[in-house]
């Protein structure tokens, strides 16, 4: 696709409305990633590698919890 080559991606791209989801998500579970997780039906470990995907490493929980 050449809208997301050339990072123009489309106003309701999949990848735009997923990242959206995990920040509010985020936003309504307190920045708590396990909570955040649970309203998204996906494991804490793949929600910290879609943060990292997204470049939000300032939004990353230490391993240890």
């Amino acid at each position: 696709d050449h809208a997301a080559a050339s990072g123009d991606a489309p106003v309701f791209s999949l990848e735009r409305i997923e990242r959206e989801m995990v920040f509010k998500a985020l936003a309504q579970a307190g920045g708590r990633h396990d909570n955040a997780a649970r309203l998204l039906g996906i494991s804490r470990r793949t929600l910290s590698r879609k943060l990292k995907t997204y470049g939000a490493t300032e939004l990353l929980e230490d391993s240890v919890a």
